[in-house]
């Protein structure tokens, strides 16, 4: 008998159908969709899961936002009409 551990984190990195790239750079989030897709929705909570930021996002596929958040760790969920995307992001 053999046991394999899955590595769990709790966040869905991802949903069928949401082809999504989201990554900061210095103060800034970058978000890049690979087809276009209805009514986006893009909030940022802390690590103890306040909401932080919470915007709906103009069509097209591409997308920045300048970050006043402290430095740390936060939760991106991206919410369209494909599905729902969660990320962890690094802001400093």
């Amino acid at each position: 008998m053999r046991f394999k551990p899955k590595a769990s984190t709790g966040i869905n990195n991802g949903a069928e159908g949401l082809n999504v790239e989201i990554y900061t750079y210095r103060r800034t989030l970058y978000v890049n969709f690979s087809e276009e897709t209805n009514r986006k929705v893009l909030e940022i909570f802390d690590l103890n899961g306040r909401l932080q930021l919470r915007r709906e996002l103009p069509e097209g596929l591409q997308f920045s936002q300048l970050l006043d958040l402290s430095d740390g760790i936060y939760l991106v969920r991206l919410t369209s009409g494909a599905g729902t995307h969660w990320q962890k992001v690094l802001v400093r």
